[in-house]
């Protein structure tokens, strides 16, 4: 626990004035090589991620900064540890104190890093930290919003033809979602959203060449980071005779409900993976490399709900173009969050769903998978995923 370490060090340095040492650490992804402080409350959340830690001696006399002043400012905030639980953050406050302020003093106390967070005011555009609270027109019980980056892990396009053929694979991103890594590496075009092209040609090993930089892959790569702070792509209008697909899916706002989902504790989740993934249509080596790439993410909590997006709702998201036109194209999207036990009794439904038949996924998403498995067509499959870290807030009063 922090406060042993804290004592261990005082006991070897004697000249360190306790009340001001921290137990600090860069270990963390979040910290993005920063030093942020691990408190009393996240010690057991993160020791296991954790090499290094360093002991630090505050300032005597820290500058004064403008959070101790007049005007109460006590929030909640839900920001993304392990298990998503809420804590009490206070913070004091004039209007003349700039939201950077506000947001380090409440990362610091929760010991996050402040790199990755987003700002909104009920959640409706972007706060900018560096003007103060006034600017913002802040009242009585409004909220602050604070969003999470989130990536779009590992969707990879695998292209398989009973012949070999040259190709070209472009792919759109609406501007809630951005390009973070492309492999093979390709020039990126902005117009309202972001756009790629690979040229490739198939192998018969199911390989692929990427004729414009010359590079041999078994499979075309890229990821994607939210921007919560864009305003959401409005659904296409309705067409004439066509039903509406059956949900509309946004990247910053997804989420995930005891209606849409199942809940599994984490040791059940690879052997439900491999049926549904199964169920959809991948192969092997997608199997495999889907579950081995999720896992790490998916053991940091004790439960997890999961679903998978309807291809046509994805497909609005991620539009992808292939031609020649491919006889069968299967996206496969899943996204996930982390449960504490204490909330499962809010997910009686998807708990009880994660006993069905995995087929049901096959209607869901919209996949045909006896054409996906006939080696005589040109078969374009898509695996990806995202875990839902959601928006968190700073409820408070001016």
């Amino acid at each position: 626990m922090p406060k042993k370490a804290i004592d261990l060090a005082c006991q070897y340095f004697p000249s360190l004035d306790r009340p001001r040492v921290t137990i600090q650490t860069k270990d963390l992804a979040v910290c993005d090589g920063h030093l942020a402080e691990i408190t009393q409350d996240s010690w057991l959340e993160v020791i296991g991620d954790l090499k290094t830690v360093e002991v630090i001696e505050a300032d005597a006399q820290p500058q004064k900064k403008s959070l101790v002043l007049s005007t109460p400012f006590a929030g909640q905030t839900h920001l993304p540890t392990s298990d998503y639980k809420g804590r009490q953050i206070p913070v004091t406050a004039q209007t003349s104190t700039l939201l950077e302020e506000v947001l380090d003093a409440v990362t610091r106390r929760l010991g996050i890093c402040r790199k990755g967070l987003r700002a909104t005011h009920d959640y409706y555009g972007t706060m900018n930290p560096d003007r103060n609270l006034a600017h913002h027109e802040l009242e009585n019980g409004d909220t602050i919003c604070l969003h999470v980056e989130q990536i779009g892990g590992k969707p990879v396009i695998y292209l398989h033809s009973p012949n070999e053929i040259a190709a070209s694979v472009k792919l759109s991103l609406v501007p809630e979602w951005e390009f973070s890594v492309i492999y093979p590496k390709v020039p990126i075009k902005e117009q309202r959203g972001q756009h790629i092209e690979w040229t490739i040609r198939t192998q018969k090993d199911g390989s692929l060449v990427e004729t414009s930089t010359g590079t041999e892959v078994a499979y075309l790569f890229w990821e994607a980071e939210t921007d919560s702070t864009v305003p959401m792509t409005p659904p296409l209008s309705p067409v004439s005779g066509q039903l509406p697909p059956a949900e509309y899916f946004s990247p910053a706002h997804s989420d995930l409900h005891d209606d849409n989902a199942v809940v599994l504790g984490v040791d059940s989740v690879p052997r439900y993976l491999e049926k549904a993934l199964a169920a959809l249509g991948l192969h092997l080596e997608a199997r495999t490399s889907f579950i081995t790439y999720w896992l790490p993410s998916i053991l940091k909590h004790s439960f997890v709900a999961l679903r998978f997006v309807p291809q046509e709702s994805y497909e609005r998201a991620a539009p992808l173009e292939v031609t020649p036109r491919p006889d069968v194209i299967t996206r496969v999207f899943m996204l996930f969050k982390g449960l504490s036990e204490d909330v499962l009794n809010e997910w009686t439904g998807a708990r009880a769903r994660a006993d069905e038949d995995v087929v049901k996924w096959q209607g869901i998403v919209g996949v045909d998978a006896s054409r996906m498995a006939d080696t005589g067509l040109f078969r374009v499959l898509e695996w990806g995923g995202m875990e839902v870290l959601g928006s968190q807030r700073v409820l408070g009063e001016l």
